[in-house]
C-alpha cells in the first residue's frame, strides 16, 4: 500500500503531526512518502520530496506586470485582502499557482493523505482529477472555513472579509460539491464536531485519532542537568510556555502575563518561554526566553527541567506540546478548549481551567504554587505511554487506509 502525504510546510505543529505519522508508518512497513510545498528542515529525510515555487512570466505577463494586473494566482489572491485590517493568524485561499494532481507521488499513491495544505492545494483542479481515496486529516478549521484558520480571527475580521470569505466557501464548496472519496480525521472530538456540522465537510465520514509521537525520543530525564543545560536556576521552580510565535494572540501568552502580574513568584518560580518573540522582556527577572528550539532532544530536557507547562490557548485543536510535556512526565495547565479536555485530567496531568481569563489562570497557578494540587510525574509519563504511543497511531490510520483500498 503506498500513501503521499500532502502538506504546505514542514515545519509548525501540524506538519510535526503529519511527518510523526509518515515515519511511523514506515516503521510499520506503509510505503509512506511526504510532499511539502516548502522544504526547510532535514530532519526528516526519509521520502520526502518537495514541490520547488517556480514561475517564468511570459510576455503577456510583463503587459500585465506593466499594466499593474496580477500575472499569477497569488497575486489575484494578494489583491482581495488589500487594505483589508489583518488582525488575524493568517488568511488562505482556496485557489493557487500549485498545479501538483500530476506529481509522480500522488500518480503512484494508494492513498492520498491531505495535511495542513492551505495554500498549496488548488482546490477546483485538485479535487476534479483526484479520484483515489482521500484522507485528511484536520490541524486547525480553515478546510472547512474560507480562508480564516479559527473562529476567533474570523469573529475579529469577518466586517472586512465578509465579501472575501463569502468567495472563498462558494469555491471550496463548489470544488467539493460532486467529491465522495473522503474520509475525515480529526485529532480532537471538539474539531470533528465542528467539521461535521459545516456545510463544506459536513458530509463526509469523520473520525477522531488523536496525534502520537516517539515516546524514546520524549521522555523523563533528569531535571537538574536539565537545567544546567539551558543555564536554568536550579534552586528555583519552571513554569514552561512553547510556542511557535510567543505574541500569537490565539496562545494567549499575554493571559499568562497578566496571570503572573499579580503573583508573588519571588525566588520560587520562573517563567521559561520557547519560540519567535517580539516583546523585550529582559526587565522581568521572572521570565527566561530561551528562543527557538527546533531539537526534539533539546526540547525533551526542557520539559524534563519543567515543573509545570502551561498552555494558555483561547482556540487550539490537539497541540503537540501537550503531548510532549506530558510524555517527559510534566503536568499541563490549559484553558478547557478544543483537545486540551480530551487529554487532561484534573488533578492527575494537568489542570483545566473553564474561564478563559488571567484571573482564572492565575487561581489555577496559585493552587498549585501553594501544594493545593500535586502531581506524580511517572503516573503522567504512564499515561502518556498508554494513549501517544506512535504505532498506536500508526496503526489506526492503516485500518483507516486498508477500509479505502
Amino acid at each position: 500500500m503506498k500513501v503521499v502525504h500532502l502538506s504546505t510546510l514542514d515545519t509548525g505543529g501540524a506538519a510535526i503531526a503529519a511527518l510523526r505519522l509518515h515515519d511511523g508508518l514506515l516503521k510499520e512497513g506503509i510505503e509512506s512518502s511526504f510532499l511539502s510545498l516548502n522544504k526547510t528542515t532535514d530532519n526528516y529525510a526519509r521520502k520526502y520530496s518537495y514541490v520547488p515555487r517556480v514561475f517564468s512570466p511570459t510576455i503577456k505577463d510583463r503587459i500585465k506586470y506593466r499594466l499593474g494586473l496580477p500575472i499569477n494566482q497569488q497575486g489575484a489572491n494578494e489583491r482581495l485582502v488589500i487594505g483589508l485590517s489583518r488582525e488575524l493568524e493568517i488568511y488562505s485561499f482556496p485557489e493557487t499557482d500549485c498545479k501538483i494532481e500530476e506529481n509522480a507521488l500522488i500518480q503512484e499513491a494508494d492513498i492520498v493523505h491531505l495535511h495542513w495544505v492551505a495554500n498549496f492545494i488548488n482546490y477546483p483542479a485538485f479535487f476534479d482529477k483526484i479520484k483515489k481515496p482521500i484522507v485528511w486529516t484536520l490541524h486547525d478549521m480553515n478546510p472547512f472555513m474560507g480562508g480564516f484558520h479559527y473562529e476567533g480571527d474570523r469573529e475579529r475580521n469577518i466586517s472586512n472579509y465578509s465579501g472575501v470569505e463569502e468567495n472563498a466557501i462558494l469555491k471550496k464548496a463548489g470544488a467539493l460539491k460532486n467529491v465522495a472519496n473522503i474520509t475525515v480525521v480529526s485529532p480532537s472530538v471538539w474539531l470533528g464536531e465542528c467539521s461535521q456540522k459545516s456545510e463544506i465537510l459536513g458530509k463526509y465520514q469523520h473520525r477522531v485519532i488523536q496525534y502520537g509521537l516517539n515516546l524514546k525520543t520524549f521522555r523523563p530525564q533528569n531535571a537538574v542537568f536539565s537545567k544546567q543545560v539551558f543555564g536554568l536556576p536550579e534552586d528555583k521552580k519552571i513554569i514552561l510556555f512553547v510556542s511557535e510565535n510567543v505574541s500569537n494572540y490565539r496562545k494567549g501568552f499575554d493571559l499568562l502575563l497578566g496571570a503572573v502580574e499579580q503573583l508573588d513568584l519571588g525566588n520560587e518560580y520562573i517563567i521559561a518561554t520557547i519560540g519567535n518573540i517580539s516583546n523585550d522582556f529582559s526587565g522581568n527577572d521572572n521570565i527566561y526566553h530561551l528562543g527557538k528550539i527546533s531539537d526534539d532532544r533539546l526540547m525533551c530536557l526542557l520539559y524534563s527541567a519543567a515543573d509545570l507547562f502551561v498552555l494558555p490557548s483561547r482556540e487550539d485543536n490537539f497541540p503537540n506540546v501537550m503531548l510532549e510535556a506530558m510524555a517527559c512526565g510534566t503536568p499541563v495547565v490549559a484553558f478547557n478548549v478544543g483537545g486540551m479536555k480530551d487529554v487532561i485530567k484534573n488533578g492527575f496531568n494537568g489542570l483545566l481551567v473553564d474561564t478563559i481569563s488571567s484571573q482564572s489562570l492565575q487561581n489555577a497557578l496559585l493552587s498549585v504554587m501553594q501544594g493545593k494540587v500535586q502531581f506524580d510525574r511517572k503516573e503522567i509519563r504512564d499515561f502518556a505511554e498508554a494513549n501517544f504511543e506512535l504505532s498506536k497511531l500508526a496503526k489506526n490510520y492503516i485500518g483507516i487506509y486498508e477500509k479505502l483500498v
